[in-house]
């Protein structure tokens, strides 16, 4: 195919060395410059693209910020006369979920095991501290049912297991579903979460429909003309962006304050119909994994606050949750032979300050040690084949 591409920013180069060789780059363009040539193409103003695009297949929309790349896409139809289906703006349409990004990073270097979780694991967990290969699916606010639709992705990818681990976050987990949040979802989605409504019908915060939400929102659009990116670009080298400096390396400066509103709605508003829905799909993820591969090993975790942290919700109401929590959490273990490890008593950790960098989530340090611990636990349990 004939392509032409728009946007001299920072989301040029990736586009370029992305094209698979079979498709031809014929010009440039862009509406800052005024140039012939770019890169040895023509290059087009953006008053010839109207005429130029009748000799390509598409116009290629190189802007980085989504809303921005779509509201060009708008201009060029409305004002020019180029068909909206011939201009693709690339990512806006592009697969930027994470766990696209970690399976493909998981199926090139051959890994046989899945990390599954919210930030928790996603800050506590250190894979590369682990002898077997681990990927780590977990994200910030990522809930069950999220991590529900990542699983069912990756085994749709003919992907088979040898190891299943799920951290699940908090006594208060099986009662959080952040389609029914306000800014949990929008911060989930913001930062590469799966983009799915789940139960975004029954969220007063919101009234448009959901795929105009995130339209709107994040400038995402489903690619609707038929043609899929992997047909034009090699995809395979999508980069995973690196933790912020502050949260690989600072570590809490004093005792964190805790309120009760910082600890969340989660654990002080019960919902019988999420905690519900949450251990069938609790249970549902054991089953995939376990259809996947019938031998494959299966581990819960539960890692560790800060221990004021810790101590500040127990107080408060998170006792109530721990004795059904860890009631639920042991019965479908034993049912369906899967190991748990509660590391919520391991003050090693939780009790030194250093190993934090807020009073829920570990640092690199924390990560690391954290890993070292568990790694060395199932070692002695004889949970690697």
């Amino acid at each position: 195919m004939k392509i032409i591409i728009y946007g001299m920013g920072r989301g040029l180069q990736f586009i370029e060395e992305s094209l698979k060789k079979e498709h031809e780059i014929i010009g440039y363009s862009d509406s800052f410059l005024k140039l012939k040539i770019f890169h040895g193409k023509p290059f087009y103003s953006i008053d010839e693209l109207k005429t130029a695009s009748e000799r390509s297949d598409y116009i290629i929309l190189a802007i980085f910020d989504k809303r921005t790349a779509l509201e060009m896409q708008e201009r060029l139809c409305r004002e020019h006369g180029i068909p909206l289906t011939k201009i693709l703006p690339f990512y806006s349409v592009i697969n930027q979920e994470m766990w696209a990004l970690h399976l493909n990073r998981m199926q090139a270097e051959g890994k046989n095991g899945v990390i599954l979780g919210n930030s928790y694991a996603y800050h506590g967990l250190c894979e590369d501290y682990l002898s077997e290969g681990f990927e780590n699916f977990a994200l910030p606010c990522q809930d069950m049912y999220f991590n529900c639709c990542i699983f069912e992705e990756i085994l749709r990818k003919n992907v088979r297991l040898d190891y299943l681990w799920f951290d699940l976050c908090d006594y208060n987990y099986l009662n959080i579903d952040i389609s029914r949040t306000k800014h949990k979802l929008k911060y989930y989605i913001s930062i590469g979460g799966i983009t799915r409504p789940h139960n975004y019908s029954m969220n007063n915060a919101f009234s448009d429909p959901f795929e105009t939400w995130v339209k709107d929102q994040f400038g995402i659009v489903r690619n609707t003309d038929g043609t899929k990116l992997e047909d034009l670009f090699e995809l395979k080298d999508c980069i995973i962006p690196e933790k912020p400096e502050e949260e690989l390396y600072g570590c809490l400066n004093g005792e964190p304050s805790v309120s009760v509103a910082y600890m969340g709605e989660a654990l002080q508003k019960r919902r019988e119909d999420t905690i519900s829905e949450n251990i069938k799909l609790f249970v549902k993820i054991i089953k995939l994994a376990k259809n996947n591969n019938p031998k494959i090993r299966i581990l819960f975790t539960l890692l560790p606050l800060y221990i004021s942290l810790e101590k500040a919700r127990n107080d408060l109401c998170g006792l109530i949750w721990k004795e059904e929590y860890l009631e639920i959490v042991e019965d479908v273990c034993k049912k369906y032979d899967c190991l748990f490890l509660n590391y919520k008593n391991c003050e090693a950790i939780s009790g030194n300050s250093n190993l934090y960098f807020d009073a829920q989530h570990m640092n690199t340090i924390g990560s690391k040690c954290m890993t070292s611990i568990i790694e060395n636990d199932l070692r002695n349990r004889d949970f690697y084949k």
